[in-house]
């Protein structure tokens, strides 16, 4: 027997995670994917042509400038989490002491993001280390590098657009070797993975696979620019992210 509907909600959905809000401000390449990549999630480079699903795992290498004053060192292979940044971090020494010392932490666009000790484990901001004092100590200006990579590619192109002449049995995502539309500039409908607000920072929860305000997550940065909510709204929430 056919079933007539008879009721009807109050509110329709404002749209599905993946879909483009406004097409004229939306720019759109395509890429090969790697993997399987859902709808409206971070896409990043991993070829020429190629493309998968941002994730949160990074690797990082620490270093010593080449003429430092002091033999010191850092961590070889800094721990990383969420909320580091691909590129590279500087240490600087500013308040040398015998067998101690003072330095700044600076993020890879050269902004001052924290300070710590010679010989004390440092552990913020994505990052965990240690600067180890050497036989000779460090002088002002001595510098140390902790250069992070993205295990799966470094650069974000931008947010995997939904497709709906897929069929239903795809789980709303592409499949590997699909063609990937992708959206590098716009503003696109996202499931929230947390309480946000209008102007929020995007970030990236790849366990949750949704997008919070939250700076241990996984920043959305395109063309250079951190992707911002252009609505808010609470976890579970249909919302728009703005990449401009």
């Amino acid at each position: 027997m056919a079933f007539v509907q008879s009721t009807y909600p109050l509110g329709l959905r404002d749209a599905l995670a993946g879909m483009i809000a406004n097409a004229e401000t939306a720019n759109v390449i395509t890429r090969t994917a790697d993997g399987a990549i859902a709808f409206g999630q971070p896409v990043v480079r991993t070829g020429n042509h190629t493309c998968a699903i941002a994730d949160e795992a990074y690797t990082a290498a620490g270093s010593e400038a080449t003429g430092n004053t002091g033999d010191g060192t850092v961590t070889n292979v800094p721990i990383t989490s969420g909320g580091v940044r691909v590129g590279r971090y500087t240490i600087t020494i500013i308040e040398p002491a015998t067998n101690a010392g003072v330095f700044t932490l600076e993020d890879p666009d050269g902004n001052e993001i924290g300070s710590g000790a010679v010989g004390v484990e440092y552990s913020a901001n994505g990052l965990t280390f240690t600067v180890a004092d050497g036989a000779t100590d460090f002088a002002s200006g001595d510098q140390l590098y902790i250069d992070v990579t993205a295990d799966a590619g470094a650069e974000i192109l931008g947010l995997s657009v939904r497709d709906p002449s897929l069929d239903v049995s795809n789980s709303d995502a592409f499949a590997r070797y699909d063609s990937v539309p992708i959206m590098t500039q716009g503003v696109m409908w996202v499931t929230a993975g947390d309480t946000v607000a209008a102007g929020d920072d995007v970030y990236w929860d790849d366990a949750d696979s949704r997008f919070t305000n939250d700076t241990t997550d996984y920043p959305v940065i395109v063309h250079g620019a951190q992707a911002r909510f252009d609505t808010g709204g609470a976890d579970g929430d249909v919302v728009k992210v703005a990449i401009r």
